[in-house]
């Protein structure tokens, strides 16, 4: 009986250490998880600083290409109306001697 004893003995030592591995196994698990979750956060926050700043260097840049844009088309607007104000009396006399050369 001793042997048999002997052997039970064993075989429950066997399954608590078999036990105590799961446990710690799954405590690992756990750890991991928690680890990963963390990183995973962290890279989303600094993918959304990252695209955050893009979007204000974007802005930026599309904010003064606007102002340069803007600034050539009043440049161009001016010259016209410029040349319009210059060109006005000039062509109304000759719009007016055309009009009464080809009525009479």
């Amino acid at each position: 009986m001793d042997i048999m004893q002997a052997i039970m003995d064993i075989e429950q030592k066997a399954q608590g250490i078999v036990k105590s591995a799961d446990e710690l196994k799954e405590h690992q698990q756990e750890i991991l998880d928690k680890e990963i979750k963390e990183k995973e956060a962290e890279m989303k926050q600094k993918l959304d600083r990252e695209s955050e700043k893009l979007r204000r260097e974007y802005n930026a840049i599309r904010d003064e290409e606007m102002v340069k844009t803007e600034r050539k088309y009043a440049e161009k607007f001016e010259e016209l109306e410029k040349i319009c104000n210059e060109g006005k009396d000039k062509w109304i006399s000759a719009i007016v001697s055309a009009v009464l050369k080809h009525s009479a």
